[in-house]
Parts: C-alpha cells; sequence; structure tokens
C-alpha cells in the first residue's frame, strides 16, 4: 500500500467527509434560549465553551458540493471560557451544519459575537463520517471539534 505524504492527508482530511453545541450566543438572555439544557449539559467526552467567532466559512452554493446533499463549514473560535471538559487550545476550529438535503441553512453566527458551544472531537463523532466539510482557512494546525446540537 503506497503511504500519502502528510500534506496530501490534510488536504484529504478538509475537503473529505465527515460532519452540531447549542451555538446560542452566550448574552442571550436565559429565557430566550431554545434549549437552555443542551447549553449547559454536554454528552460524555464533549466540552463546553464560551468562545468569540473569529472568522466565518461563507455557506457554499449547494450544486458546489454535490454529489453531496449535506455539507458543513468549520468557523474559527478564540476560547474564551472553559465551562466543562478539556481544552487547552485558545483558538479552535468548529464544524457545523451548511448544508442540509440540498437545502442552504440560515447563517445565525456574527462575527466577533461569544457563543456558548457544546463540542466533540470532529474526527471521534460518527455524524461527521461520510459528510463534506467546507473550510476557508489555512490554520491547519488548529484543533478541529464538531458543534453537536444545532
Amino acid at each position: 500500500m503506497r503511504r500519502m505524504p502528510q500534506s496530501a492527508v490534510r488536504c484529504a482530511i478538509l475537503v473529505a467527509v465527515f460532519a452540531g453545541a447549542s451555538c446560542v450566543p452566550s448574552s442571550q438572555d436565559q429565557s430566550e434560549r431554545p434549549s437552555d439544557r443542551a447549553a449547559t449539559t454536554s454528552p460524555a467526552g464533549a466540552i463546553v465553551v464560551e468562545a468569540r467567532l473569529l472568522r466565518l466559512t461563507p455557506t457554499p452554493d449547494p450544486r458546489a458540493v454535490l454529489p453531496y446533499r449535506q455539507a458543513m463549514v468549520a468557523h474559527t473560535y478564540e476560547v474564551q471560557k472553559v465551562i466543562a471538559g478539556n481544552c487547552g487550545a485558545k483558538r479552535i476550529m468548529v464544524a457545523h451544519w451548511a448544508i442540509r438535503e440540498g437545502k442552504p441553512l440560515p447563517v445565525e453566527r456574527k462575527k466577533g459575537q461569544t457563543y456558548r458551544l457544546v463540542l466533540e472531537q470532529y474526527r471521534d463523532n460518527p455524524r461527521t463520517r461520510g459528510q463534506k466539510l467546507v473550510m476557508d482557512s489555512d490554520e491547519f494546525d488548529l484543533p478541529l471539534y464538531y458543534c453537536v446540537q444545532e
């Protein structure tokens, strides 16, 4: 079996196929949160952080990701506070659903806003396998997480 060079592996991971935290702004009033329980509890192995959105990856046109009918985008965040679990990185990439059943989802995040996120390691979540991931960043060394609840 032929081994791929490390740069090819990184490229393959970025465009390969893998796949939502309560991604509500942390500044929202508790009564406005759609799922306060989801925002404060986490599945086994998950971490909960408050993080500021630094860079938004635009949602691609659904035709651009064909033959996939679903796709995620990875945004860059700066971790402000770790609520639960362990996260040693100050900057992280987080994959969010952007296209479902061939239709773009509304973008409800804004650059500069702080969000409470429930995250799992991207590579460890079975829902990320077989999914398209779009990343508009050259920061390949940042840890990649999956937002487990949208």
